[in-house]
């Protein structure tokens, strides 16, 4: 019923994916639901807002 997966669901997510992944950011893409990231006990918090960081800048650049 629960397992260590988030998923989001954000315009553009390939192209957001594909640049995360440049970036050495740990995640895929699964159509038809979004970027898939597993953050587990052991990944920071900092780490954490440091992903999503990443992920508002990269979905406010593939909008241009």
């Amino acid at each position: 019923r629960r397992g260590g997966t988030v998923v989001f669901d954000v315009p553009n997510a390939d192209r957001v994916c594909t640049a995360l992944v440049a970036q050495d950011v740990l995640l895929d893409f699964r159509p038809g639901v979004g970027l898939r990231l597993a953050p587990h006990f052991y990944t920071r918090d900092d780490e954490v807002d440091l992903v999503m960081k990443r992920v508002r800048d990269e979905v406010a650049k593939a909008k241009n």
